[in-house]
């Protein structure tokens, strides 16, 4: 058995792109878990709740039930986790041989680290990202999220996007914000992240926010380049710490990726060397494509055993399993 992992697909070519399931992605990826991904449009998710019997995410003010993802499924225990906090503290109890993410006496820390990242940083950075993210979903989440994330003035997110200076001004405060969360991390007497030498899920959140910013502005955008030099390259050799764990990381190519986005497979070579071989689709009710593939001969054990490992990683983030045959 495996866990099913529910994001929401978009139009670019990773497909996953939400800071909050890519919290749970990571958590999954970094333990090593077999999973695989459904995606779920925005106006579905509730109906999805409801059929596999999952409690609301969360409860409005109002008394209005959330329905929000990520949300997993574990088949092994037929557990039905929301909220990507629950689901790494899940996983961690549930799978105490993996990397914990929460150690023990640190999810009250955790979760102020968590406020303060929201405080000093996000509330800065969300303005910037409104109206980009939202063109870049498919057209049933795009519409939704124009009519639930529409200001309450009743103007358009196009009419409150910030341009020119006033944009400028923002990624300032963004800016100083991460310079403040860089300076908490001088404070460690060890290690590179945020409780020392081990990873926590502290840095899922760093990590899944600042990866949200790459994928929604683009890795060659001027808004990326910019963050990379934060900090004289802080920032960008904090976040060299989780690219095993990024799942977009695999250069594939344009084939590839138009490829893995068909029912019908054929034979093809990336330019990294990767050969598929024998491929076909199974009829399994989450449609999860299986692949063999082999890998081109580089005499290399070392390269070979991570390259597959990225190809893994790839899999699941676009809702496939690679099964190595090589």
């Amino acid at each position: 058995m495996t866990i099913t992992l529910y994001d929401i697909p978009s139009k670019i070519s990773i497909n996953a792109w939400s800071p909050n399931t890519w919290k749970a992605r990571l958590a999954l990826n970094i333990k090593g878990l077999p999973y695989q991904t459904v995606w779920v449009e925005c106006p579905d998710i509730e109906r999805l709740y409801k059929e596999i019997g999952a409690k609301p995410s969360d409860i409005k003010e109002s008394g209005v039930p959330r329905y929000t993802l990520p949300l997993i499924h574990d088949h092994a225990t037929n557990a039905v986790i929301s909220d990507s906090a629950n689901i790494a503290q899940y996983l961690d109890d549930q799978y105490p041989d993996t990397t914990p993410l929460f150690p023990k006496g640190s999810r009250a820390l955790q979760a102020a680290f968590e406020a303060a990242h929201e405080r000093v940083a996000l509330t800065h950075l969300y303005p910037l990202m409104g109206l980009t993210v939202v063109r870049q979903l498919n057209p049933p989440s795009e519409d939704y999220c124009r009519i639930t994330k529409r200001p309450k003035s009743g103007v358009t997110l196009e009419e409150v996007e910030l341009k020119g200076e006033a944009r400028d001004e923002q990624w300032k405060k963004v800016r100083e914000g991460h310079e403040r969360i860089a300076d908490w991390f001088s404070k460690n007497e060890e290690g590179s992240f945020v409780m020392g030498k081990d990873i926590s899920f502290a840095d899922l959140v760093l990590a899944s926010f600042l990866g949200w910013a790459r994928i929604t502005f683009g890795q060659e955008s001027g808004e990326w380049k910019t963050v990379l030099m934060w900090q004289d390259g802080w920032w960008a050799r904090y976040l060299e710490q989780f690219d095993q764990h990024q799942a977009q990381r695999l250069p594939a190519s344009k084939e590839y990726q138009r490829q893995a986005k068909t029912a019908t497979w054929r034979d093809c070579v990336d330019k990294e060397g990767l050969r598929i071989l024998n491929l076909e689709e199974s009829s399994s009710k989450e449609q999860v494509m299986v692949v063999e593939f082999k890998l081109c001969h580089r005499g290399n054990i070392e390269w070979k055993r991570q390259f597959v490992a990225q190809i893994a990683l790839y899999s699941n983030s676009h809702g496939r399993v690679l099964s190595p045959n090589s």
